[in-house]
């Protein structure tokens, strides 16, 4: 019985091999390792998908410039997350991640208003030093809508200074509130 077997050839079989990475010259052959190739690369991207919850898009051109693409979800939604866009809006997004988005935003919040309270403390002690001191300026009008025209050198210098640095002050909150609003968009 040892003998039969001994006579017997055994079928080669290819299996898998490292195969030398160069272009197929025959294009057939070509053809038929690009679709086999493709359909294997989304059948991969698929099984990702499935097994670690991956979000994925693969763009394929053909020779003849033919587009094959594989998404999960969708490609819009994949690219505009990519782009940074819409992502409070994606449909898919996880629970995780709006929550680590959330305590992003309800952390910047929480120092703005942290800041706008320090900001009100300051300008009621400013007020109050305001109403002390007085200097001969009318209580019911603001202090920018003094007149100056009886103002000596150094007062014009100091209202100068002052109305430049309110000016800064109002541009740097403006700022924040459109940096704010732009975050939460």
């Amino acid at each position: 019985m040892e003998q039969s077997t001994n006579n017997v050839e055994k079928k080669v079989k290819l299996g898998k091999r490292k195969i030398e990475i160069k272009k197929i010259e025959n294009k057939t052959s070509r053809q038929v390792t690009y679709s086999k190739r493709r359909v294997g690369l989304f059948r991969k991207a698929s099984e990702l998908c499935v097994l670690c919850g991956a979000k994925i898009a693969i763009f394929v051109t053909s020779q003849k410039e033919r587009l094959f693409t594989f998404a999960h979800p969708d490609v819009k939604s994949i690219l505009n997350r990519f782009q940074k866009r819409d992502i409070y809006y994606n449909k898919y997004y996880q629970v995780e991640n709006q929550e680590e988005d959330l305590n992003g935003v309800v952390g910047k919040l929480k120092f703005l208003e942290a800041e706008k309270s320090q900001l009100k403390e300051l300008k009621k002690k400013e007020l109050e030093k305001d109403d002390n001191s007085n200097n001969g300026f009318k209580k019911n009008i603001f202090w920018w809508e003094q007149d100056t025209s009886n103002m000596d050198l150094a007062e014009l210098q100091q209202f100068r200074d002052a109305v430049e640095e309110l000016r800064n002050n109002v541009k740097r909150k403006a700022n924040e509130k459109l940096a704010l609003e732009g975050y939460m968009l």
